[in-house]
């Protein structure tokens, strides 16, 4: 893999349209979860292995329907033989998580295609693989945003927001691994390498702006 390129302070204000913040109240240097905009869809990418979901701003996953609690639910990752696993588990919330309709106690796995709900407010779909979560807010106020859960070192393509790009996540650090369109960062052409991505960084890909939020 090609050496990560530092953005410096001359870049810092460069990422077009895909925002990917660090996570308020982390350590210095630890983002292993993003969030930006691209092509209009709001989006979280994520290595962490424990997955919050609520109201609360602090949670990794925030939703602003009235019904969900603050800390609504979490979902964990776990890797086995290589492959990751992915469960729900509700986390003591007001009005309940339910998973193909039915209100789920203790962890529940998430396995290939279907949605679960947040109270009756909020459901998401989800696509599970072997190597990454997809999430998508069919219902609630935040209808649209997309989540992408993977691990650590492993890759998180970005076509669910129409984006021929992908990122991975080292010692917590989330890259942008080098797309073959071209790469706009910060106003300067970026011919080879991967890119680590800072708060407030501005990319186009090829003709994609991305913003990192």
């Amino acid at each position: 893999m090609a050496d990560p390129v530092e953005v410096g302070a001359g870049l810092e204000q460069e990422l077009g349209r895909l925002a990917l913040p660090a996570v308020a109240g982390a350590p210095e240097g630890v983002r292993d979860l993003v969030r930006g905009r691209a092509r209009g869809e709001r989006l979280t990418a994520t290595s962490a292995p424990r997955i919050s979901l609520g109201r609360d701003p602090l949670c990794d996953l925030v939703l602003r329907s009235a019904g969900v609690s603050r800390r609504h639910a979490e979902i964990e990752v776990a890797r086995e033989a290589g492959l990751l696993r992915f469960a729900l588990r509700d986390a003591g919330s007001r009005n309940g998580t339910l998973l193909g309709g039915l209100p789920i106690a203790g962890a529940m796995p998430l396995e290939g295609a279907g949605s679960f709900a947040l109270s009756d407010d909020c459901a998401i779909e989800f696509q599970a693989t072997d190597d990454l979560l997809a999430l998508r807010i069919e219902r609630g106020l935040d209808r649209g945003q997309i989540a992408l859960c993977a691990a650590e070192d492993m890759m998180v393509p970005l076509a669910a927001v129409g984006l021929a790009a992908a990122l991975r996540f080292q010692r917590g650090r989330p890259l942008l691994l080098h797309p073959e369109a071209e790469l706009m960062l910060n106003g300067e052409r970026l011919v080879t390498g991967d890119v680590q991505l800072l708060h407030g960084d501005q990319l186009v890909v090829g003709s994609c702006e991305i913003e990192v939020a």
